[in-house]
């Protein structure tokens, strides 16, 4: 068991709580009065052209936000977990992380956006996930066409290399949680890869 303090509180550390399961419920443990939410957003698809470069390019990096909530009088919060963009002839959007707990005793929307997937028009960007509801934000980073650059990352995770048809690996996903897919010339792009939630437990 780990322990916070300061001048002016002191919390006990419980547990931390790992979701990455979309669409499941946080219950308010026994004895838990405060959380630390991070919410992490996927990240967008790579998109694929037969022969421009300039076309072929990585998907935008998940947003992220951090808060810290009183849950004293929080029953449960609905978690969910982003899912990542595919990587196509034009990349998937991943999609938002979000912790709920309106209407479940709490007044808190916690947002970590999905990054946008390439649209795959010559020297395009794809935006980086937005971010809301949170003390902390993090902008996606957002991903580039070409091959000398990258699909965006993020605050937990690493965009993929945009590649030609002949390079090695034949892929190049999103690393970690909420990085951009890589793009690829001539051949399958890559997936952004996945969201997820992660709430620190105090009393």
């Amino acid at each position: 068991m780990g322990s916070y303090s300061d001048p002016c509180c002191y919390w006990v550390y419980l547990r931390y709580c790992i979701r990455n399961d979309a669409g499941s419920n946080w219950s308010r443990p026994t004895g838990v009065t405060k959380v630390i939410v991070e919410c992490q957003g996927a990240g967008g698809g790579g998109a694929n052209h037969g022969s421009d470069q300039s076309s072929s390019g990585g998907g935008g990096g998940g947003g992220y936000a951090c808060k810290f909530i009183d849950v004293s009088s929080v029953t449960e919060a609905v978690i969910t977990v982003g899912v990542a963009g595919a990587g196509g002839g034009v990349g998937g959007t991943g999609t938002e992380t979000k912790w709920l707990d309106t209407g479940y005793g709490g007044s808190s929307t916690v947002i970590g956006g999905g990054g946008t997937g390439h649209p795959k028009t010559s020297h395009a960007t794809a935006a980086g996930g937005t971010a809301s509801g949170g003390d902390f934000h993090m902008v996606g980073q957002n991903g580039y066409g070409e091959k000398a650059k990258m699909a965006g990352s993020s605050q937990l995770g690493r965009g993929g290399q945009n590649l030609l048809h002949s390079e090695t690996p034949a892929l190049s996903p999103g690393v970690g949680y909420g990085g951009g897919g890589g793009g690829k010339t001539g051949s399958a792009a890559s997936p952004g890869s996945a969201g997820i939630m992660i709430v620190w437990e105090y009393k």
